[in-house]
């Protein structure tokens, strides 16, 4: 138990930049918060969005909390211009 502590206080923290090195990528950013990744992707039209990866469960969530193991789907998800929050009617 004690190793994995140290394991994720070590790499807690580490922010990577992809979308940097690769023109159209689409994870602009990964910042390494030990158990939880989050990735900023990149939509279309200059848009922007979070979602998060769990790496103990090895799922992608997107902002309105729909997990999967798919990172593909996720993104979909996140990009379809749906609203995040519940709808008014």
């Amino acid at each position: 138990m004690l190793s994995l502590i140290v394991a994720v206080s070590i790499t807690s923290g580490l922010t990577d930049y992809p979308g940097f090195r690769q023109s159209g990528a689409v994870v602009e950013a990964q910042i390494d918060r030990g158990p939880i990744v989050e990735l900023v992707i990149n939509c279309r039209h200059g848009r922007s969005a979070i979602i998060s990866y769990s790496k103990v469960d090895r799922r992608y969530c997107t902002p309105r909390f729909e997990c999967g193991g798919s990172l593909k789907h996720a993104v979909a998800e996140t990009c379809s211009g749906r609203p995040y929050g519940p709808t008014r009617e």
